[in-house]
């Protein structure tokens, strides 16, 4: 009997993981969890999770979410770092406040 499509596409999937990241099935499903373990949401159809992995070891981290992958974890790799980030948007702040602009008047149009 032919595969669907579906079919087709998480055979695929999978092969890949397997290839890539040498993961199997089983393997994926103990590092998985039900929500992302840095932004905390639930994995949907809009938020997908992926292997995460150093790239200099070749090590797999985990599974996150892909918004995560790309733009928190992927660019800021120094454990440091993210622990300086955090301290600082936990920190003391100045207490200033941006002023709202002010609104802005329209021209008339002319009919």
């Amino acid at each position: 009997m032919p595969q669907t499509p579906d079919e087709k596409r998480e055979k695929a999937r999978w092969s890949r993981i397997l290839r890539v990241y040498g993961l199997t099935k089983e393997q994926y499903g103990s590092l998985k969890s039900s929500v992302c373990p840095i932004c905390l949401r639930p994995y949907s159809d809009t938020v997908k999770p992926v292997v995460d992995h150093n790239h200099q070891t070749g090590e797999v981290r985990g599974i996150i979410c892909a918004y995560c992958n790309h733009r928190v974890v992927g660019r800021h790799t120094d454990s440091d770092l993210i622990s300086r980030m955090a301290d600082y948007l936990r920190g003391p702040h100045t207490g200033f406040i941006v002023p709202k602009p002010p609104k802005r008047k329209r021209k008339k149009r002319r009919t």
